[in-house]
């Protein structure tokens, strides 16, 4: 007869089912306890798998950078400063006119605005010296086409910019252009149609 070889030594069907005590969870010494660690693992592979997309999309995008800056067109900025003074008052008669006062900040930003009107941009406009320039004459001549002197006086308006600078009396008259004598030439033209 056969017997059963557990039963022999003393092992009981009632002590196979006694629960296990759960004590707290593994650690290793770091702090991380088993499911930080799985979990981290689990990261770690699914970035590994997924590397290649990220090399691809890396390399695409400083391609995509390298073309844009190698294609895209060199824009000069030159400025002019503009200092705007007071004139000294003289009283040649009690009655006369009262003059503006320079000095106010009300009458630097009339400057100011004065150096952003189409006036301006339309005397620009006729200078021989901003024409002989063959880049500006290019793009002028380009607007030019687009309708008469009101495309040029507009394109010349995009490309000028007045800024007063705060707490002082000066103004600044910046100019973009392909080129820096062109740009320069552009914003000396704005500042001297103002004086």
């Amino acid at each position: 007869m056969r017997t059963n070889p557990r039963v022999e030594e003393g092992y009981t069907p009632a002590e196979e089912t006694r629960p296990v005590a759960q004590g707290p969870p593994l650690d290793d010494g770091g702090g991380w306890d088993v499911e930080a660690r799985k979990f981290l693992r689990l990261a770690l592979i699914v970035v590994r798998e997924g590397a290649w997309i990220l090399g691809i999309c890396l390399i695409l995008a400083l391609l995509a950078a390298s073309i844009h800056l190698i294609t895209a067109p060199r824009v000069y900025l030159a400025r002019a400063l503009l200092v705007v003074e007071a004139s000294p008052r003289r009283v040649a008669n009690v009655e006369d006119v009262v003059q503006e006062d320079l000095r106010t900040v009300e009458a630097v930003k009339t400057v100011q605005e004065t150096l952003t009107g189409r006036s301006v941009f339309r005397n620009v406009a006729k200078r021989k010296d901003v024409w002989s320039d063959p880049v500006l004459a290019e793009e002028l001549r380009k607007a030019q086409k687009r309708g008469g002197p009101e495309p040029v006086v507009e394109y010349l308006s995009r490309k000028v910019h007045v800024i007063l600078r705060p707490g002082t009396r000066l103004i600044e008259v910046v100019a973009e252009a392909g080129n820096p004598k062109s740009a320069s030439l552009l914003a000396n033209a704005v500042g001297e149609e103002a004086i």
